[in-house]
């Protein structure tokens, strides 16, 4: 009898455990599930945005025949050249009126001649009045030092949405930027009526937020959890204020609203120098690839050359998290060596990209290499360029993107520092399956390459800008806004973030991903 109820209660216990781990079993399948179908919608979208791309025709924004003019001479390249950067003597010195006038002829003769996208901003309609308005003003300032000539231009260029324009290392678009600001304080989910919260175990619906519809701000995130879900947030100029918003709830049962006034966070960064360009690490069982730098941050930083060795290695792990946060550029070469490697084949995008040769972009690569380079044999290649004329036109190429496949999944966490280079890296990675991008908003610094420096030479003041223009994946000019990401969360938790949500959707033990 003993041994029966003992049987029987065994028996109960295998039933009950059964029953329990299936639940268990079923409950874990349908989060893989729904992760599987995030990142299939992930992957049809940005496949249809591949297959229905087209390269940009931007012959309008090269017309600018007056390139081959000879505009400048070698006494005016040497001056322009003649690099010297502020100190107190230069900050402090009173200019004259005619040098001061010179400045500023010389500042837009070399947008004119020299600037990539001085047509695609509105040529010599836009630039010329500029010129003129500024010239008009000068009589009237009394004494013109450094930093009123700096202002002055910076004002009257403002209109350039451009990253990589710099007047005297002040960026000319900084307030154009775009900053990601949020609010956690509540996380929504989504079903056929919409978005909404739980408050006391009772759905409440988003109706509104701001008096706007409330799927303009409903960002896809990871909370603390390491669940998706949707928090609400918002891309902001930089030069707005951030200011408490009104989120309306509905109770669809009672049809009852409340309302809820949510002050948004600004997007957090904690991106510190680094002491080489890539470190790589393992955090349960994912490997991650820190990227700072395009470049080798010293002489004796190899990390980069380390990172294009590791692509082939790490195309065997099912998950990869690439780390790009604070990353704001150098070369595209070694990314390129890394990302043909890990696909296995030359990867191509949608892009269009023109470069604008003249004498006085010549003048400057070779300033940079007398400088900087040790590369003897690009100088002797761009003195014989200058020797033999040969500038005065435009290199152009235009490229049909293709859509990859990958059975891996990689991460790539982003905030608004990533920019250039490592923008150039989120264009190429948006053309490959099973890629996912977490975190803010990219700075936006694409549309001009091939930079160069010139100093104006009463002045002093020096300004960088590029000589081409470019469209990579995209048909329009996302200087100061960037590339959005799948996954918004502040970018200082994005690793955490991640890491739990793969924990989660049991993601490093998922196969792969096809």
């Amino acid at each position: 009898m003993i041994i029966l109820k003992l049987k029987k209660r065994l028996l109960i216990f295998t039933i009950v455990s059964i029953i329990i781990s299936t639940f268990y079993i079923f409950k874990s399948r349908k989060k893989e599930v729904a992760f599987y179908d995030f990142i299939n919608n992930i992957n049809e979208e940005r496949k249809f945005n591949v297959s229905n791309s087209t390269p940009l025709d931007i012959s309008k924004y090269m017309e600018n025949k007056n390139i081959n003019e000879e505009i400048f001479t070698n006494e005016d390249l040497e001056k322009l050249t003649n690099y010297k950067y502020a100190n107190e003597n230069i900050s402090n010195k009173i200019l004259t009126l005619n040098e001061v006038n010179e400045d500023i002829e010389y500042t837009f003769k070399l947008l004119k001649y020299v600037y990539g996208p001085y047509e695609y901003f509105g040529g010599d309609e836009v630039f010329l009045k500029k010129e003129n308005e500024i010239l008009n003003e000068l009589p009237n300032m009394g004494n013109i030092k450094y930093d009123d000539i700096k202002k002055l231009l910076l004002e009257a260029l403002s209109f350039i949405n451009d990253g990589h324009f710099s007047i005297s290392n002040s960026s000319i678009n900084i307030n154009k930027n775009s900053i990601y600001v949020y609010n956690e304080d509540y996380i929504f989910k989504k079903d056929t009526n919409g978005y909404y919260t739980t408050i006391n175990n009772t759905k409440w619906y988003a109706t509104s937020i701001d008096e706007k519809p409330s799927d303009k701000y409903m960002k896809t995130t990871i909370t603390k959890d390491g669940e998706l879900a949707y928090s609400v947030g918002m891309l902001l100029n930089n030069s707005e204020d951030i200011y408490p918003i009104n989120i309306s709830l509905t109770n669809n049962k009672t049809n009852k609203t409340i309302d809820k006034i949510v002050n948004l966070e600004r997007n957090l960064k904690t991106n510190k120098t680094p002491e080489a360009s890539v470190t790589e690490k393992t955090l349960d069982n994912i490997p991650i690839l820190k990227i700072m730098s395009m470049r080798p941050t010293n002489s004796n930083d190899n990390s980069l050359y380390d990172f294009v060795e590791s692509a082939e290695r790490l195309n065997k792990n099912k998950v990869l998290i690439i780390d790009l946060r604070g990353n704001i550029g150098g070369a595209e070469s070694l990314w390129k060596k890394w990302l043909n490697a890990y696909i296995g084949q030359d990867i191509e995008i949608t892009q269009s990209v023109g470069k604008k040769n003249s004498k006085a972009k010549l003048w400057a690569y070779k300033k940079y290499s007398e400088r900087f380079s040790s590369d003897k044999e690009l100088l002797v290649k761009i003195n014989s360029s200058i020797n033999n004329e040969d500038y005065g036109y435009w290199d152009s190429y235009l490229f049909k993107g293709k859509w990859y496949e990958n059975e891996n999944l990689i991460f790539v966490l982003v905030d608004d520092d990533v920019a250039s280079a490592s923008e150039g890296f989120l264009s190429y990675l948006r053309n490959i399956e099973n890629v996912v991008f977490v975190g803010s908003n990219s700075r936006g610094c694409l549309l001009v390459p091939d930079t160069s420096e010139f100093s104006l030479p009463n002045s002093n003041i020096i300004l960088r800008f590029g000589t081409g223009i470019a469209f990579k994946n995209t048909d329009t000019n996302i200087d100061g806004v960037g590339f959005e990401p799948d996954i918004w969360v502040n970018s200082s938790d994005a690793l955490d973030r991640v890491l739990k949500l793969c924990e989660r959707y049991n993601i490093s033990s998922m196969k792969h991903m096809k």
